[in-house]
């Protein structure tokens, strides 16, 4: 297997020397050059052989090395299966058809997803984690290598799914960015089954009792507006934090009109529904008016991540208070739990009511024409058992 090992150019007018490698591979040897110099003082001799003393340069010398290192890995296959000589594997190592590195094309991908921005940086963070290359072509994303960073996530099965669901995401747009019909440089995503996560803490639903307490709060502020758009969240029909502040949500002669933004592009219809707003919440949806779009969280963030973000921190006052443990997101568990616990809603007309990806109904939904009598019929039942037994009940 190719080795390498530094060493030190003759010294030029001024003192410096540059830093290069030599690969050697089966009694073939190549200078491998870097752009970094040293002087007298800022090396030793050991008996162990060079020393820098120089901190910073040491560290970029040791970050070359474990590049160069990750790249004679990634290509140790084709090395093994040829008669190459040092040379050779120093221009493979130079060109770029070694492989796509994917943890540059995520940090670019990052930097230009404006949607889920912490999820995605924890993702890429969870892989450098798990592998240490500086350096990881698509073509390492097998099944066993996936089977083993699940094995490597294993006692964080919530943040595994929710991190695989992120990295083929990556990868699946790498697909689009690179790929043509002429020419496949990455390689097809593998039918990974990703784990489903199961239910955190924080995202189950909560109880009646506990949705009438959050309906009573009447705090200020963003623990004020967190209640709000959670009550607003829950009486139609778990409509997202992040529909809330697009500028797509509308209300027409009634009803709340939206594409949801987490399933859009993944359903034919784009997520489209239509929801009946409920008389009960009338003068909320009128508190939360805005003046340019149709809700006033724009007004107040920046961004939808400074709005998650806050209100986030406002929810945590009402979990202390309160003493439970909930999300935004437990209001549409809730919901979906009282629709078909209490109310007796069958679980098909909930999953449609959640706006949800049903793979089974896919093509079956092409020839249907889209109703929302069904879910508005549903949500009525909610909304009237939730108001007549727990938000309008006197204590």
């Amino acid at each position: 297997m190719a080795t390498l090992r530094v060493d030190l150019g003759r010294p030029r007018d001024n003192g410096q020397m540059m830093v290069y490698f030599i690969l050697s591979h089966k009694g073939t040897k190549k200078r491998f050059p870097t752009p970094i110099y040293v002087d007298k003082s800022d090396i030793s001799y050991t008996k162990k052989g060079l020393k820098f003393n120089n901190l910073k340069k040491k560290m970029a010398i040791d970050h070359i090395e474990k590049e160069i290192n990750d790249r004679i890995y990634d290509i140790a296959i084709d090395i093994s299966m040829s008669d190459c000589t040092a040379e050779d594997i120093v221009n493979m190592i130079k060109n770029k058809s070694a492989g796509e590195d994917f943890l540059s094309y995520a940090d670019r991908f990052a930097s230009r997803n404006q949607t889920n921005v912490q999820l995605t940086n924890q993702a890429i963070k969870s892989i450098r984690n798990f592998d240490n290359r500086l350096r990881i072509p698509f073509a390492s994303f097998t099944r066993d290598y996936l089977d083993r960073y699940c094995l490597f996530m294993k006692d964080k099965p919530v943040a595994m799914a929710k991190y695989l669901a992120i990295i083929k995401k990556i990868y699946l747009n790498a697909e689009d960015d690179f790929n043509n019909d002429a020419k496949i440089i990455i390689p097809r995503w593998s039918r990974y089954k990703i784990p489903s996560a199961p239910p955190s803490q924080r995202e189950r639903s909560i109880t009646a009792d506990e949705m009438k307490m959050i309906y009573d709060y009447s705090g200020t502020l963003a623990s004020g507006m967190f209640r709000d758009y959670f009550i607003l969240s829950f009486c139609l029909l778990g409509t997202n934090l992040i529909d809330f502040f697009g500028t797509d949500i509308k209300i027409k002669n009634g009803y709340l009109c939206y594409h949801r933004q987490k399933t859009r592009k993944r359903r034919i219809d784009g997520a489209y529904i239509e929801i009946k707003i409920p008389d009960y919440i009338l003068p909320l949806i009128q508190k939360r008016r805005g003046s340019k779009r149709t809700f006033d969280l724009y007004e107040h963030y920046n961004s939808y991540q400074s709005a998650k973000q806050s209100l986030n921190s406002a929810k945590m006052l009402l979990e202390r208070k309160f003493g439970i443990a909930f999300s935004f997101y437990s209001a549409r568990h809730t919901w979906a739990t009282i629709a078909h616990n209490d109310v007796g809603i069958d679980k098909a007309t909930i999953n449609d009511a959640l706006n949800h990806i049903d793979a089974d109904m896919k093509v079956t939904d092409i020839y249907i024409k889209k109703s929302f009598k069904a879910i508005n019929e549903a949500n009525e039942k909610v909304m009237q058992y939730m108001f007549k037994n727990y938000f309008n009940k006197k204590d």
